[in-house]
């Protein structure tokens, strides 16, 4: 039907990726200003396990990757430990994290089956940017 139709093409991940995964995936329904989904990035890593692609800024991309959850992980620790200037928030998704790893932008968010991590590969991108994408990913068709 069409609904379907118009669906799959909001659903920007292949279906040969979401078909080896045992865990969700999850991309932007809306982007901030100036922002693109490079469509031909999405790649998926097997030995892995992990989900990739990356969304273009005017000022630098940001790097999308999404893994399992890891068994028995601390999040708390990595948030605390492993980020410094910790911004918690919560999402339509659960629990996001946003901080800092060196000089280095990170944002995390934490669903029941995947961990998504959000990586600018410049300092120019902005926190408000990685938050705002945080909060509007959705879940990929099964």
């Amino acid at each position: 039907g069409v609904f379907y139709r118009i669906e799959s093409t909001l659903d920007p991940i292949p279906k040969s990726i979401r078909n080896q995964v045992s865990f969700s995936l999850y991309y932007p329904e809306s982007l901030p200003h100036g922002w693109t989904l490079d469509k031909s990035s999405i790649s998926f890593y097997k030995s892995d396990s992990v989900v990739e692609y990356l969304l273009h800024g005017p000022n630098g991309n940001l790097n999308i990757s999404i893994q399992p959850v890891p068994n028995g992980f601390n999040f708390s620790n990595f948030y605390t430990k492993s980020l410094s200037g910790t911004v918690q928030f919560l999402t339509p998704l659960g629990q996001a994290a946003i901080g800092k790893n060196g000089s280095q932008i990170v944002g995390s968010l934490v669903t029941t089956s995947s961990w998504i991590l959000a990586s600018p590969s410049s300092k120019n991108v902005s926190q408000t940017n990685v938050q705002f994408i945080l909060n509007h990913l959705q879940i990929a068709s099964p």
